[in-house]
């Protein structure tokens, strides 16, 4: 979902931030899942890293110039996470994220297929069908179902204000 012209969050590539300089574009890529994170300074990677902390801070120089990209979540709970760029340590810009609660719910055919998959598990168990391995698996793929459906209908709720300095 593309939240302005600089940001885009989504379940596939996670979160993109675009900073445009007078010389350079930076471009900021991080994954909630996979925890990767890329710095591309026009188009050219220059920083990557695996991180799965709420912190994190990426050094690098432009023509001879110090800028530092951090991007922290500030609050999980409620989704707030901001992204800021610093060059020579007086801040050019911030991103802040922030998620907002809704009511979407998943389309009804993904509750039905987690309905029947609970059905199937509470039968099999009962009437000794399936092992116990086989339920446990199928009420994961019942929880993913679920999680995956009500986070993809929700997706759509971030809201990104940029602070300029």
């Amino acid at each position: 979902m593309i939240l302005n012209d600089n940001v885009e969050v989504s379940l596939k590539a996670g979160a993109i931030f675009r900073f445009q300089l007078e010389d350079a574009q930076i471009i900021y890529k991080c994954s909630p899942f996979s925890g990767k994170e890329e710095i591309l300074v026009n188009d050219k990677i220059i920083s990557q890293s695996q991180n799965f902390k709420l912190n994190s801070q990426h050094a690098f120089s432009i023509d001879n110039a110090d800028y530092e990209l951090t991007f922290e979540s500030k609050d999980l709970v409620k989704g707030n996470s901001e992204c800021s760029l610093k060059r020579s340590g007086q801040l050019l810009k911030t991103y802040k994220l922030k998620y907002i609660k809704s009511e979407n719910k998943p389309p009804l055919v993904y509750r039905i297929i987690t309905l029947l998959l609970c059905v199937a598990i509470g039968v099999g168990i009962s009437q000794k069908l399936i092992p116990i391995w086989v339920s446990v698996v199928l009420g994961i793929l019942a929880l993913a179902i679920i999680f995956i459906t009500t986070f993809k209908a929700n997706m759509e709720n971030w809201e990104c204000e940029a602070i300029d300095v």
